[in-house]
């Protein structure tokens, strides 16, 4: 008989991007029959972890969780961020970890899509519903046409990259702000340590930065202060590029500048940011970006193809360069 192999996965939960279903488990057994899959909800205050997991799949993974498991070998994330482990809880560890990168892609941009779209008639933002066009027409001086906007994306990730090609298309004049070393006659690329020189240049700025030692709150006070008074900011992440105090106080101050951002609930309540969903020229969405029809599929494709690999002592997808982490 087979030895069983033990994964465990946090996916349990009542809302639907959190939980993996009954026929996607019998899909993953179907193909591996020696696997016994054990589900936990860590909102749960007792764990019942099983100590011979050699697998954990999901996106909230602690040290709590990772003390109860000595036989680890492998994380796979479910998302892009693998910010729930930190470095010290992996010191002396020999585990590989992974993630699901480019798998939510194509939604992430669409959400950004949107919220540029929503710059040019500012039907989200308004959060009440215009009864007469004349009501409307007292915010149509907020609007800007994104065709004659000049635009700043921020980092050149995947989703940077499928906003290029969109951008392309739609003939609108964007430059990039990255450290990568690339060579574009097409594009014209920034470095971080000139943002404050070229700032002020943009009317929308979209931030897809990773959050790491180089881009932590590098939007901060100094930035802000030369920001254009009516600039639209979209964001999609984690916040820990914003000084979130500096962002809170910029879009008290200017009326006539928009923000976007989706962020998890939880956030919302942090001490920089409190008050800041009641805005009138703030618009919070609750962490949807990476929400698509696909994610599942996706997601059990990549695990499935990922165990193959695993089991045969194979080199794995995506992963994760425990120096250098992502934490998009």
């Amino acid at each position: 008989m087979t030895n069983k192999i033990y994964i465990t996965s946090d996916f349990s939960s009542s809302l639907w991007m959190f939980n993996l279903s009954l026929a996607e488990i019998k899909k993953i057994k179907k193909q591996f029959p020696q696997i016994e899959l054990i589900l936990i909800n860590v909102d749960n205050k007792r764990l019942n972890i099983n100590d011979k997991t050699i697998i954990y799949w999901g996106t909230r993974i602690n040290s709590t969780i990772l003390k109860k498991l000595p036989k680890l070998k492998w994380i796979h994330f479910g998302s892009v961020g693998t910010d729930k482990i930190r470095l010290n809880d992996l010191k002396n560890k020999k585990l590989i970890i992974t993630n699901s990168q480019n798998i939510n892609t194509y939604s992430i941009t669409n959400l950004i899509l949107m919220y540029l779209f929503d710059i040019n008639r500012k039907i989200l933002i308004n959060k009440k519903p215009f009864s007469s066009r004349k009501e409307y027409e007292k915010q149509f001086h907020l609007t800007k046409d994104i065709e004659h906007s000049k635009i700043l994306i921020c980092g050149y990730g995947n989703i940077s990259k499928s906003l290029i090609k969109i951008f392309d298309k739609l003939n609108l004049n964007y430059e990039i702000l990255s450290n990568q070393e690339i060579k574009s006659k097409k594009i014209k690329f920034h470095k971080y340590k000139n943002l404050s020189n070229i700032i002020q240049n943009y009317d929308i700025i979209i931030n897809n930065l990773s959050s790491n030692i180089e881009t932590q709150e590098i939007f901060n006070n100094d930035i802000f202060n030369k920001i254009r008074i009516d600039a639209s900011i979209i964001s999609i992440g984690r916040l820990n590029v914003f000084k979130t105090s500096d962002l809170n106080k910029f879009f008290r101050k200017n009326s006539n500048a928009s923000l976007y951002i989706d962020l998890p609930e939880k956030e919302i309540s942090q001490k920089g940011l409190l008050g800041m969903n009641k805005l009138d020229n703030v618009y919070i969405s609750p962490h949807i970006g990476g929400y698509s029809k696909s994610y599942w599929d996706n997601e059990v494709q990549l695990f499935i193809r990922n165990l193959k690999l695993f089991l045969s002592n194979k080199r794995l997808i995506n992963i994760v360069n425990q120096n250098k982490r992502n934490f998009s």
